[in-house]
């Protein structure tokens, strides 16, 4: 199969994974065809004292995520620190290293544990640094063209993810809540609101009013910014 081929087979697996397990499992075996063995997906917030929070899909060799932790790593990880400043994949050996002395010693206790060579994809949103894919193997493919297929496939991973969790949550608001809310964030009163989704200005005003006492606020402006805290609306 072609490296076109096997992105394209890889989006369409992807789409079809209705849990997290199956969307890991689908992404290791795409990117096994290019010599990557396991990979990690992480958050943005590094929390050294929690370090099995930080991840969001997980498939690395479980000893050495264990040694990563205890030894606390992630401080002289040079590509971690990189991945948070950088907009482009990179291989590992193209970190900057800035502690040569635990750079070092992260290397060989990586090939140790088998990861030889590896990539890192960041994930840069409009807020900035979001989450880092790590893939690791023992050969891996370093072509251009290889490194390519399987930027494409992890960027294409963590929309993925992203989507399935959105799916599969359970929000306080309901739909019609979330609407209302999300016009009172774009500056809307209750009558300009009442006008752009056809109903009345009192119907809009008991919607905020059920808001008001889910969310445990006592105002509109105390409604919208609690709402969009826990994820109901997107500023």
């Amino acid at each position: 199969m072609g490296r076109f081929d096997a992105i394209f087979s890889a989006f369409e697996l992807l789409d079809k994974a209705k849990t997290e397990v199956s969307l890991r499992d689908t992404f290791a075996a795409a990117v096994r065809q290019f010599g990557y063995d396991s990979f990690m997906v992480v958050s943005s917030r590094i929390q050294p004292t929690a370090f099995d929070k930080m991840f969001i899909l997980d498939h690395w060799p479980r000893a050495w995520r264990l040694q990563y932790h205890r030894e606390n790593l992630i401080l002289v990880d040079p590509v971690a620190n990189y991945a948070r400043k950088s907009f482009n994949a990179f291989g590992w050996h193209e970190a900057p290293v800035i502690d040569q002395r635990g750079g070092r010693v992260l290397e060989i206790s990586a090939v140790e544990h088998g990861l030889r060579s590896g990539l890192c994809v960041p994930i840069q949103g409009t807020s900035g640094y979001q989450a880092t894919v790590s893939l690791a193997g023992h050969a891996v493919d370093e072509s251009k063209e290889g490194r390519r297929a399987v930027e494409m496939m992890a960027l294409y991973l963590y929309k993925t993810n992203l989507k399935l969790k959105s799916e599969s949550r359970t929000f306080t608001l309901t739909p019609r809540e979330r609407e209302v809310m999300r016009w009172a964030a774009a500056g809307k009163s209750a009558w300009d609101t009442g006008e752009i989704l056809h109903i009345s200005e009192q119907t809009v005003k008991s919607h905020i009013s059920s808001v008001l006492s889910k969310l445990g606020v006592c105002s509109k402006t105390q409604a919208v910014v609690e709402s969009i805290r826990r994820g109901e609306i997107h500023p």
